[in-house]
């Protein structure tokens, strides 16, 4: 049984399931009588569970192989399902969320692992990025309807349904074992700093991370301040969102022999230069036309930054550590950027937290420009079918 379709679908679901908890931020907040910092702890936790277990996963990956862990992301993603579909107070709540972030964390280590292990490296991820594009595009309206049409919990029950045959098909699925050596973290750590690829690829994580968690803090609250109403706002992410997913599928095209220190360097260049556009001018059609070029800028960068991480040496380093790696670092700048964007935004320097990912993003562009003139392309040997 061919195992990409199933990856795909797990990332759907995953991804479903996340964008589905957004609409119904507010109604959780009024029912469970929630502080906004209770609230925010709902996406916090994923985020901080997917940092903890992103470095082990990629370890037991490279020891146990995929299989068994792509059945436990497929049955945390659906138990934390049921936790939201039936939570009888706040801890419930919590606890499905950070159920969540293991099947989280498992996923986007796992699955970039084996797409790029693909015959077509760059199609293979790129299907990935745009598959969770589509579903954060759909996620929260229907999640929406659903709640309001039937009850509040009625996504989360049907998203939990789902994982049921998905978690069959996995069972059922082939998946080779990739024949990378087990590597210790420090190890893995060494390999990193010496491997310009994969350094890059690490450092380029921490920016990927930054510009989504300071984006999706600082755009809707300038827009706010501008006047626009949530609609208004939710029309303009999801504008975006189509420009990401169309990113997505265009970096689908390119040549693996493409995706190296050069093209990813010339993608971070322009995400740098993305973000200096509301550091000049936080207007509405400013702050629109930012989210329409970060989101092309973006949704490449997603799908290349896993086939540049896994090239090389990476392969001799346990492509399951070196992803869990990059997650991390993912992890961590995801995590800061909303506190650090909002406390510059209290200060009265809201433009200059943009200004956080433009001057890394220019810096690390640079660098990646210049090691790429004399840094070999990427070397995978494939192991499934695409």
């Amino acid at each position: 049984m061919r195992p990409l379709p199933a990856l795909y679908a797990l990332v759907f679901v995953s991804a479903f399931t996340d964008g589905s908890l957004i609409p119904l931020l507010p109604t959780f907040e009024r029912e469970f009588d929630l502080s906004h910092v209770q609230t925010g702890a709902l996406l916090s936790v994923t985020i901080l569970v997917t940092i903890v277990v992103s470095i082990p996963v990629g370890m037991l990956v490279d020891r146990v192989g995929v299989k068994p862990l792509l059945l436990v992301a497929a049955a945390c993603v659906g138990l934390s399902g049921v936790g939201l579909a039936l939570a009888p107070a706040y801890w419930a709540l919590l606890g499905a969320r950070a159920v969540y972030g293991v099947g989280y964390g498992i996923i986007w280590t796992v699955v970039p692992v084996l797409l790029t292990s693909t015959r077509r490296r760059a199609a293979a991820a790129s299907a990935a990025i745009a598959v969770g594009g589509v579903a954060g595009l759909v996620g929260p309206p229907v999640s929406g309807f659903l709640a309001e049409l039937v009850w509040t919990g009625a996504p989360f029950a049907l998203l939990a349904a789902a994982c049921v045959p998905l978690t069959l098909v996995l069972a059922l699925g082939r998946f080779e074992a990739l024949g990378a050596a087990p590597q210790r973290l420090r190890e893995t750590v060494s390999v990193a700093g010496q491997d310009p690829r994969i350094l890059g690829a690490v450092v380029l994580m921490g920016v990927l991370g930054l510009a989504n968690g300071i984006t999706n803090l600082m755009v809707p609250l300038e827009l706010a301040g501008n006047g626009l109403s949530a609609g208004a706002i939710g029309t303009a992410f999801s504008a975006a969102g189509v420009v990401w997913i169309a990113g997505a599928v265009l970096t689908g095209r390119v040549s693996d022999r493409r995706v190296g220190l050069l093209a990813t360097g010339a993608g971070a260049m322009a995400l740098g230069t993305a973000r200096l556009v509301p550091v000049l001018s936080l207007s509405t059609v400013a702050l629109t036309g930012f989210l329409v070029l970060s989101g092309a800028c973006r949704a490449p960068l997603n799908s290349m930054v896993y086939v540049l991480g896994r090239s090389g040496v990476a392969v001799e380093a346990g492509g399951g550590a070196v992803v869990g790696l990059m997650n991390v670092v993912w992890g961590c700048t995801a995590f800061a950027a909303p506190l650090l964007a909002g406390a510059l935004a209290g200060a009265g320097y809201a433009r200059w937290a943009f200004a956080l990912v433009a001057v890394p993003a220019l810096g690390v562009g640079a660098w990646m420009l210049t090691a790429g003139r004399s840094a070999p392309a990427v070397a995978l040997e494939p192991r499934l079918e695409a």
